[in-house]
């Protein structure tokens, strides 16, 4: 089996002088995820976008040296991410970032604003103030409300049924409304400009293109796009436009996209992309899989570092793919000797 490339999938890049500040909002400190780096740069071949393009399209191309490949991408257009490209420029390394879009619009994206609410409100703050956003909404309470006491109840099992209630359970444009809603009445009361703290803007974007960085699509709003069943125009808005915004702020080509929470049901097979749209050329998910010469390219996977993980951990993670990886070649070998007998 040939070497690939493993793909890594950051969000939250926190300084540490806030470990203290931030502590609920979940993400990788700077020291650390510079370790990583050091790690990624000692044992693999750190790929530059560039790098993963040609290796999708040219069936000649190899990833140089002997050495397996990594690539390091960053999802949500955070406005931690300008840091976090200025530490991988004095590193010498250039990666990926898949930005939502909506902040041209003023406004942030869909887990972004459930994350801050989070962090500013805790869970019962959370709780009151999306029971008020359905009412104010015209959203059902009876069918979609959530109690929570916090004596009795588990805060993580309530976390995720809120989550889920905004990812699958409601309609995108009713998740957008509430959600929207919660930041207009919440987060814009306790911060000047909220959107400043959450989101990279333009210019930033500029500069971090001006770095060498690259940058994807990641929808305008942050939804599952494969989920939620959008017509022409809602496709074209959530999925298409935000290529054309950030090709106008970085003047570049996007020739990529991120899928939004990028599991298998959030992510189009390629056939389903392609029959929707000829415009990407590269599509991440995070799908735990090394990229091969044979992955697709619309359909090329990434491990999510946690915050827990230490460059150790990480490499131990690329290795257990990279068994994974073998066990399936394996397995097709057995099938494809089988079906030729």
């Amino acid at each position: 089996m040939k070497k690939g490339y493993y793909g890594l999938s950051y969000h939250y890049i926190r300084p540490d002088a806030e470990k203290k500040q931030f502590p609920r909002l979940f993400g990788n400190h700077e020291s650390d995820f510079i370790e990583h780096v050091k790690a990624y740069q000692k044992h693999y071949h750190v790929l530059t976008p560039e790098e993963t393009l040609q290796y999708s399209e040219d069936k000649n191309y190899e990833i140089p040296g002997h050495k397996e490949g990594v690539l390091i991408t960053f999802d949500d257009g955070l406005n931690d991410h300008y840091r976090a490209a200025e530490i991988l420029s004095d590193m010498g390394v250039k990666a990926f970032f898949f930005c939502p879009t909506c902040f041209v619009d003023g406004e942030p994206a869909n887990p972004i604003i459930i994350h801050y609410v989070l962090y500013k409100f805790r869970v019962s703050g959370f709780v009151d103030l999306y029971m008020k956003a359905l009412e104010a909404c015209g959203v059902s309470r009876e069918e979609h409300g959530v109690s929570y006491n916090a004596s009795t109840d588990d805060h993580w099992y309530i976390i995720k049924v809120l989550k889920n209630k905004f990812k699958t359970v409601f309609k995108a444009d009713i998740a957008r409304k509430v959600l929207l809603w919660m930041y207009d009445h919440g987060l814009k009361k306790v911060y000047e400009n909220p959107l400043e703290v959450m989101h990279l803007n333009e210019q930033q974007i500029r500069e971090m293109a001006a770095m060498g960085h690259e940058f994807g699509g990641h929808s305008h709003t942050h939804a599952s796009v494969a989920l939620h069943s959008y017509d022409k125009a809602g496709f074209q808005k959530e999925v298409i436009r935000p290529q054309q915004i950030l090709s106008e702020i970085t003047g570049r080509e996007i020739y990529s996209i991120s899928y939004p929470f990028g599991r298998k049901t959030d992510s189009f097979t390629p056939a389903e992309m392609m029959a929707r749209t000829d415009k990407f050329k590269l599509a991440y998910t995070i799908e735990k899989i090394m990229n091969k010469k044979d992955t697709p390219a619309l359909e090329l996977g990434r491990y999510m570092p946690t915050s827990r993980d230490s460059a150790d951990d990480i490499l131990s993670m690329f290795k257990q793919i990279k068994q994974n990886t073998i066990a399936g070649y394996d397995q097709k070998l057995v099938l494809n000797k089988k079906d030729s007998e």
